[in-house]
């Protein structure tokens, strides 16, 4: 396929900026553009049926925690600002990040279905490795969101040469790099 399909089918819009705050958040840029090519297709005006808004689809009780924590004030409108919603997307990945220590695949499960059903679904099961994980996710929307944002994370590093992700490590609490 030409390369211009491919990047038709992966665009990288906001790349200087998801790559600034990516790098705030240590987090893969790959991961968070693939992350919002699922959540909203790059679209600054997306809003979901939960009531999800922006390019990182923040719903607005979690904007208004991570608008807290990152001393900024908080409009519900301002989460279809691109820039706002980068802010607070890759702060929430990062605090997924943090919680399941840098699993990605329980990162994801975490950000589309919410952390307590990933504390639920791995309870008692801490080692279960990442395949099986996937696996027993109860869930069909979660359990293919996960394979479909990590695709497509693979094909962001090949496509714009994001194929040297950082190492991630859960920062302790309160500390930034």
């Amino acid at each position: 396929m030409p390369a211009e399909v491919w990047h038709i089918l992966y665009p990288l819009r906001f790349d200087e900026s998801l790559r600034a705050k990516a790098s705030v958040e240590s987090l893969d840029p790959s991961l968070v553009a693939a992350l919002i090519l699922q959540e909203s297709t790059f679209d600054a005006d997306a809003l979901s049926r939960a009531g999800a808004r922006g390019l990182m689809q923040v719903i607005p009780a979690t904007g208004r925690k991570l608008a807290r924590d990152l001393r900024v004030p908080y409009r519900k409108a301002a989460l279809h600002d691109p820039e706002t919603s980068l802010d607070f997307g890759t702060r929430y990945l990062r605090q997924m990040s943090d919680r399941y220590e840098g699993q990605v695949e329980r990162v994801l499960a975490a950000y589309n279905a919410g952390p307590h059903r990933v504390d639920a679904w791995t309870a008692g099961r801490p080692q279960m490795s990442a395949e099986d994980f996937v696996e027993s996710i109860p869930f069909t929307e979660t359990r293919f969101y996960v394979m479909v944002v990590l695709a497509n994370r693979d094909q962001y590093r090949r496509l714009y040469g994001l194929d040297k992700p950082p190492t991630v490590v859960p920062l302790a609490e309160g500390l930034r790099p």
